[in-house]
């Protein structure tokens, strides 16, 4: 793609679509923030799992995510690139959010030249070396035979079982502290060796703006809990957190030229 003159990017929504007071107010902020902040951005780029489950049918979609795709549809048609890098929650994307919602799908990982910088965007899933068991699951599900058996299923018994699964899986991973830091820091480090100047993971739900040799690791965090979202523009790398009731909160600014490696 063409450089843009800047970028926001959130990530880990883990949207439901429920009627519960949790859900509507976490749907509520993030259709307030892409009313009014993404707008301000060239392109927004969502980082994986907005969804808590993503499944394409050839003629079913779920629900309860129409309002959130039709915010998604309408910053695009005011003229803000859409692009998403799908999550370990997003296993079978087919070609609705392309052809009907104009998102661009990235099933792996996405590079853009953003503010003159060289940008990597990777959801993260599988960097936590402790993630084997997990590695392995995701060679099965990602499986073409897999997916096509399970498309076999009703969407009226296919939705609500992989709901299921993907919040005990969710609610399981909420459990366990995190402690692999490392593994992503050391994941970006090895991408700015290569010639990236931002590297944007995201996966762990925790918001991170860290100096790197040479580069920048940005994780925008989840919206589950910090409500944050990275942004990379003319002045450099930042972190904020949305309010609709005291806007953008600032957690950390990292500013350009990046220090030398």
């Amino acid at each position: 793609m063409d450089t843009v003159r800047n970028a926001v990017f959130i990530a880990d929504a883990h949207l439901q679509g429920g009627g519960s007071a949790a859900e509507e107010h976490k749907s509520a902020l993030l259709h307030s923030f892409l009313g009014e902040v993404a707008p301000c951005f060239a392109l927004l780029c969502i980082c994986g799992d907005l969804f808590d489950f993503w499944f394409e049918y050839r003629h079913a979609v779920v629900n309860r995510y129409f309002r959130t795709l039709c915010a998604l549809s309408e910053l695009v048609r005011a003229g803000t690139e859409v692009h998403y890098v799908a999550g370990n929650h997003d296993f079978w994307m087919r070609d609705f959010l392309s052809r009907e919602v104009g998102v661009v799908v990235h099933p792996h990982s996405f590079q853009a030249t953003i503010a003159g910088q060289q940008v990597f965007v990777y959801h993260g899933d599988g960097l936590y070396s402790k993630d084997r068991g997990y590695r392995l699951l995701k060679r099965v599900m990602q499986n073409r035979l897999a997916t096509g058996m399970y498309r076999l299923l009703h969407p009226d018994l296919g939705v609500p079982l992989a709901e299921f699964f993907s919040t005990l899986s969710r609610n399981h991973g909420a459990q366990r502290e995190f402690t692999g830091h490392q593994d992503y820091a050391g994941f970006a480090q090895e991408k700015v060796h290569q010639g990236f100047q931002v590297v944007v993971l995201a996966h762990t739900h925790e918001p991170v703006c860290e100096q790197l040799q040479g580069g920048v690791y940005l994780n925008p965090g989840d919206w589950i809990r910090h409500f944050s979202f990275g942004a990379i523009d003319g002045e450099g790398s930042w972190l904020k957190s949305w309010s609709r009731e005291e806007g953008a909160a600032e957690l950390a600014h990292l500013p350009l030229p990046l220090a030398p490696g």
